[in-house]
């Protein structure tokens, strides 16, 4: 805590990240303590938490979707234990960030002890530049594309937990309305955990002839720009989904869930503000079916779809980050000028 001492920052930032998948020790639980007990030694600065997601949510998510009883108390005792932290990390700090206003509502449901309200501001995320390899300015045509695909890691519980779902209740009823020679693509690390999964969850032969797990590729940029529909059928989560961000970056158009949709300021319709469609979002297994199926077979609609999700995307930039942080750095800067023992000079 030296640096504190001697450098007098005007804000300290932690990121609201655990030290592995079983502890509930965050860094803001390991450092902040120790700012705070060294508030009448320094000028305070402004201490700020960052947080990706909610993770208490997520571990009680992990316990309603575990069958066996010694992972689900697991999971249930991490939650309770990581909620705590929370609320005490929480009561402690004068602003939060999240990256979405989902993840604001939830953290606004917490108890916390403050003498007043927590200030929440929200940083979306936003995906970096490519480098090298890039998607085409103009996507492939809708004729040039074939398939479904979803993108993601088998180690991501919450990525299994779906597709485990959707195979079982949707696949079926899906590839049956559509040409034999339609399938579906999980492209993602650990290829065998995903072999896995299919062939325990799809419902029928003839649905699992026509679901492939692909594994990890070199190039995602490939899969994008060759399936015609990216399939995201999220179960639930906190967070942001970004995966849909890398599909509608690639003009893909997508069909997921409330919880897909999570931290892109659409409307529960998937529409943006100026009420444009960017993606379909479906209500329950019958929904998703015909909505897929809809978007797969109807060109307009792709294109339609297609279109809005690529110019969507492209708000979730760099450009974007710099303006919203340039705003959450002016009202620190505010903040910190209230304080008459904080030299304003020093603010850059």
């Amino acid at each position: 805590m030296q640096i504190i001492a001697d450098f007098k920052p005007d804000v300290v930032l932690y990121t609201m990240w655990y030290w592995g998948t079983n502890t509930n020790i965050s860094i803001p639980h390991m450092f902040l303590p120790l700012v705070r007990s060294m508030d009448a030694l320094t000028p305070r600065p402004l201490n700020v938490i960052l947080s990706d997601d909610a993770h208490s949510h997520r571990e009680f998510y992990l316990a309603a979707h575990e069958s066996l009883k010694k992972l689900k108390a697991r999971y249930e005792q991490r939650g309770h234990a990581i909620r705590q932290d929370e609320i005490r990390m929480y009561g402690m700090v004068d602003a939060l960030i999240t990256i979405s206003r989902e993840d604001a509502a939830r953290v606004r449901s917490l108890p916390l002890t403050r003498a007043s309200p927590l200030p929440i501001s929200i940083l979306p995320y936003a995906q970096k530049p490519y480098v090298g390899t890039s998607p085409s300015a103009i996507p492939a045509p809708f004729h040039k594309r074939s398939g479904f695909t979803f993108l993601g890691l088998s180690l991501v519980t919450t990525n299994t937990i779906s597709i485990a779902e959707f195979l079982r209740t949707t696949w079926h009823l899906l590839s049956a309305q559509l040409p034999d020679d339609v399938t579906f693509n999980i492209v993602g690390e650990e290829k065998a955990t995903w072999d896995r999964i299919i062939d325990t969850n799809t419902q029928t032969s003839a649905a699992r002839r026509r679901v492939r797990a692909v594994g990890w590729v070199e190039d995602v940029h490939v899969s994008l720009n060759e399936t015609r529909v990216f399939l995201s059928p999220i179960a639930a989560s906190t967070g942001t989904n970004t995966k849909n961000l890398e599909a509608w970056r690639h003009g893909v158009p997508t069909v997921t869930t409330l919880y897909g949709i999570q931290g892109y300021n659409l409307t529960l319709d998937g529409k943006d503000d100026a009420g444009k469609q960017v993606v379909l979002v479906a209500r329950d297994e019958k929904d998703f079916v015909d909505k897929a199926s809809a978007l797969y077979q109807d060109e307009a609609l792709w294109a339609e779809v297609s279109r809005n999700s690529l110019e969507h995307s492209r708000r979730f930039g760099p450009h974007m980050l710099r303006s919203v942080v340039a705003d959450l750095v002016q009202s620190w800067q505010e903040q910190v000028r209230s304080r008459a023992y904080i030299d304003a000079s020093r603010l850059v």
